[in-house]
This record gives C-alpha cells, structure tokens and sequence, in this order.
C-alpha cells in the first residue's frame, strides 16, 4: 500500500515538473518571471533549473539503463519501461533533487555572505557580464564561463567558499 502511495506521490510530481519544463524557460503571463516548480526556504526552484540538471543527467540515465537492461535499441528509448522504471521518469527525479541540491548550496552562500544573488538567472546574467568585461581582458585566469556550465560552476564555487565557514 505504501509503495503504491509513494509510487502516486512520484507520478504527480513528475506530472508537475513537465508541466513546468515543457516550454523550456516558461514564464508567467503577468510578470515575465520564470515559474517555479518547487520551493526552498522561500526560493524557487524553476523549470530552467530543473531542465538545465536533464540536459546534464541525459548522458547518465542513459548509459545507466543500456548498461543495466542490455539496450541496443534507442528508438523509444525515453518513453518505453525497464525493470518497471521510465528512463524520463528517473532523469526527471535525478534533475529535480540536483536542482534542490544547489539551490540549498547557493541559499547557504547568500546567508554567508558568499553570494547576494542565488537565482538561476541571476547567475545565468552574472555569467554573460563576466563573459563580456573578460573577453578582452589580458588577465591571468578564467576568462570566460562556459554557459552549458555556468551554474555548476557556480555552486561548485561557492560550495568552496563554504568550507571556509566550517
């Protein structure tokens, strides 16, 4: 009874964060902002970060299953059960929590001090200012973030600056 319980809790919000993602960086009517698909400690979690987790998770959830289930066959790879698991549904679960992850990461740096702003465009704007001030700068180090890996970097960052504090 529990697992069928569990098993519903997980359908519906699986339901819920594809209907966030399904238009990328979807945005509310009124405001412009993008939506949120969960929140942490008064901070949202949006369809953007979430997707931007399955583009990095895909390869995994991938390799994962063909490993586990001996898949030869991809061509509906995505919608099909294995073992009585979707590979969307789990890549979908696995993006979620890494999502959640870093949004705790990064409200822990703002109440450190470490960062002031935590939204992930925030930090996607953050990112394409650095880019531009560094294009052309003859500085020693980092000249440019990568924006397929601006996020990660950072968190990663800032989970640096953390252990500082620890």
């Amino acid at each position: 009874m529990n697992r069928r319980i569990n098993a519903l809790i997980v359908f519906a919000l699986l339901l819920f964060i594809l209907a966030a993602c399904s238009n990328g960086n979807k945005e509310t009517e009124s405001n412009g902002i993008p939506e949120a698909v969960t929140e942490i400690s008064g901070e949202a979690v949006t369809g953007a970060e979430v997707e931007y987790f399955q583009k990095r998770l895909k390869s995994s959830v991938l390799t994962e299953f063909s490993k586990k289930y001996n898949i030869n066959d991809f061509s509906d790879f995505w919608e099909s059960e294995y073992g009585g698991e979707n590979p969307k549904d789990v890549l979908e679960e696995r993006a979620l929590n890494e999502a959640i992850k870093a949004k705790k990461i990064l409200i822990r740096c703002r109440e450190k001090g470490i960062y002031d702003e935590i939204s992930f465009e925030g930090l996607r704007a953050k990112a394409e200012s650095y880019n531009a001030d560094h294009e052309k700068s003859n500085a020693v180090g980092l000249k440019s973030i990568d924006m397929d890996s601006f996020y990660s970097y950072y968190v990663e960052n800032g989970k640096i600056e953390l252990e500082r504090y620890n």
